[in-house]
């Protein structure tokens, strides 16, 4: 399921495996979210995405990436970001997100090593490939975090906080030929997409137009569009009822609303206009939904994350 958790600029809430250390790492299926794909959102947070089976594709700031199995993919901070299945099929991949922060509590070393890579416009996204050594050290080093969070022994975390310095010691080097490509200025698409997709985030509840949506990124309904299609191949109504959706099916799951109530606390005008979109979009009504999961549920067949 999705993340509903965002701060007030909708950047992720993220909610660490320890609310004291900022690192999360977690294993999981793309067929454990409902719509196959994750909610759009960006972070401080770097990100590692590994893909143990399968494969999955990827969009940061509007590119898709297809992660292959056994590969890796590292999602720099404040970008927008997230994964989904483009044909279909399950998968099963590693999740480490930490704050990068944490690897040097030095200004100078902070300034150094982390600020040129967190504030260089030129470094969105890192593929890493497991048939490239350089890089398949890098995914090995990730591995082994993994396995260190899995077993807990006694001062795991700071076996983890080792493996992760290692890490950007080395993400460092093959980083090197960007450095003179280093900048602070952010893509104004991207800005702009971001004001509007926090706009969506923050009022999908209410009635909402395209030019609400083009206005709170103070460009023109056809560049809203475009901008729209550019990042994630959607309209600007397509997004925002999809988000809706994502918002009812948890609600559906979660709560014992009727439908009614879930339609007009989403957004929608009416419950039939509710159950037509569901419908479109998912191919059941939301009634069907609720009681096809609830059912599998009740078998625990369905994992929701």
């Amino acid at each position: 399921m999705i993340n509903l958790d965002l701060m007030k600029d909708s950047s992720e809430i993220l909610h660490y495996n320890n609310p004291a250390i900022p690192l999360y790492i977690c294993k999981e299926r793309i067929f454990s979210y409902l719509h196959l794909s994750g909610l759009c959102h960006w972070h401080d947070d770097i990100e590692y995405i590994g893909m143990r089976k399968g494969h999955m594709a990827y969009n940061v700031n509007g590119k898709k990436i297809m992660i292959h199995e056994h590969d890796g993919l590292l999602v720099n901070s404040r970008q927008m970001h997230y994964g989904y299945s483009d044909d279909g099929t399950d998968n099963e991949f590693y999740c480490v997100v930490f704050k990068p922060q944490l690897l040097a509590a030095n200004q100078e070393l902070q300034h150094k090593y982390i600020e040129p890579v967190i504030e260089n416009i030129s470094i969105p996204y890192y593929y890493l490939s497991a048939a490239e050594e350089p890089q398949k050290k890098i995914i090995t080093i990730f591995d082994s975090v993994i396995r260190l969070n899995e077993i807990q022994a006694t001062g795991f975390e700071l076996a983890i906080l080792s493996e992760l310095q290692i890490f950007w010691t080395e993400w460092f080097k093959l980083l090197k030929p960007y450095s003179e490509l280093q900048g602070k200025k952010i893509d104004r698409d991207i800005a702009v997409q971001k004001q509007m997709v926090r706009f969506i985030y923050t009022n999908y509840m209410s009635r909402i137009t395209l030019d609400d949506i083009a206005a709170a990124g103070s460009v023109c309904r056809s560049s809203c569009c475009r901008i729209f299609r550019r990042y994630f191949n959607k309209t600007p109504n397509d997004f925002l009822n999809s988000y809706r959706l994502e918002v009812s099916m948890n609600l559906l799951l979660d709560t014992t609303r009727n439908i009614t109530d879930i339609s007009y606390s989403c957004g929608f005008n009416s419950p039939s206009y509710y159950t037509e979109i569901f419908s479109k979009y998912k191919g059941c009504t939301p009634t069907e939904f609720r009681m096809q999961h609830s059912l599998l549920l009740t078998r625990g067949t369905v994992s929701v994350l």
